[in-house]
């Protein structure tokens, strides 16, 4: 029995020497703190996914010119890979996640909300007036991300803003303008048709900029976060930064349109 007892001590023993060796082999990138609000029997796994997440954001929208603060914590709700997540910018800039660690590695790297939340935070804090830009922003970002990841593809990317902006274009056929629609939608608790309208300002935006002979949104980003990113404190600022950086107003005039027009006249 005591030899039984001996190797059940000597397998776990080696199972532990194996993951730290893994966990100690991976390398975080250096602008990246993590803090576990909970025991987690399986950092690796979330570890390889956050850190891809990351690696990947900054290879899409340009390096961070601050430390990235990820908090994780095991949360009760389940049902997806994480139920809840959500950035916080007060002392440090971070995100907080609350994961569900029965789900795969491969399901973590399907899911949007790292990539969503992760490229929240190449913007300032824009408040609550211009939550329709920053989560506009995020969710176009977010398949973007998700591409370079190597989890979707260009087409699948496509088609994902087509069929998404498809499904909630008919709340936007009206004379009303396109912000007052969607402040509307944020009242009524209709987050998804405001996320994904919002991310039509950005698809033209991108399309914009290559018409007058930028590279498009994504190159644009990396050369705000070099020069503008810790400076800018209000959407004024991020827009005016934006044009400064094209040569163009594209930002301004967009912005304009969408709160002066109706709304049915702002889909390509």
């Amino acid at each position: 029995m005591s030899r039984i007892i001996f190797l059940v001590f000597f397998i776990l023993f080696l199972s532990s020497c194996f993951n730290n060796k893994e966990e100690s082999s991976i390398k975080d990138p250096d602008n990246l703190v993590y803090h576990w609000n909970n025991k987690f029997q399986d950092t690796i796994k979330i570890k390889k996914w956050l850190n891809k997440v990351f690696i990947a954001t900054q290879n899409t929208l340009g390096e961070f010119p601050f430390d990235v603060h990820l908090h994780i914590a095991v949360s009760d709700r389940g049902g997806e890979p994480v139920p809840w997540a959500h950035t916080d910018r007060n002392d440090t800039q971070s995100v907080y996640f609350y994961i569900d660690t029965t789900y795969t590695g491969i399901d973590f790297l399907n899911d949007w909300t790292a990539p969503h939340e992760i490229s929240h935070l190449t913007l300032p804090f824009l408040g609550k007036k211009y939550s329709w830009f920053a989560e506009g922003y995020a969710t176009y970002m977010q398949c973007q991300i998700l591409n370079v990841m190597g989890q979707m593809t260009k087409e699948q990317v496509i088609n994902k803003y087509k069929t998404k902006i498809d499904k909630i274009k008919s709340n936007f056929l009206c004379s009303s303008t396109y912000l007052n629609v969607l402040d509307s939608l944020r009242k009524k608790h209709n987050y998804q048709a405001m996320y994904w309208g919002s991310v039509n300002y950005f698809i033209q935006a991108d399309s914009l900029l290559r018409e007058n002979g930028n590279q498009g949104l994504n190159s644009l980003i990396k050369e705000y976060q070099k020069c503008c990113r810790n400076k800018d404190d209000s959407m004024q600022d991020v827009l005016s930064s934006l044009d400064s950086l094209t040569g163009h107003d594209i930002f301004n005039n967009l912005m304009k349109s969408f709160s002066g027009l109706p709304a049915r006249k702002l889909f390509r």
